[in-house]
């Protein structure tokens, strides 16, 4: 188990996720405390578990890579704590060519 406050940056944990995947691994993550109505630190609802469907890093337009996890709600709905920042999933950052 591992705190999102000791892994933000840790190239080695992002390679091991990285390689999990690479290996279909399955994979999941949890958050902490809290009403699952409201979100935590990475904009995701608290108090839920979600599948890790893929690991896989973008590159920024200024070179630098960019670990992305790829999860799903088990439950299939996040009423009003959905994620809603940056990579969501109808953010215009996704090109039908990175869909595919």
């Amino acid at each position: 188990m591992f705190r999102y406050s000791t892994v933000v940056g840790d190239t080695t944990f992002i390679q091991t996720l990285l390689t999990a995947d690479l290996n279909n691994n399955i994979m999941a993550a949890g958050t902490g405390a809290g009403g699952d109505s409201t979100n935590n630190i990475c904009n995701i609802s608290n108090s839920h578990a979600y599948s890790i469907l893929s690991v896989f890093n973008i590159t920024a337009t200024n070179g630098t890579k960019i670990p992305v996890l790829m999860i799903r709600n088990p439950w299939g709905s996040c009423g009003s704590a959905c994620y809603n920042g940056t990579l969501k999933s109808s953010d215009t950052f996704w090109t039908t060519t990175m869909i595919s």
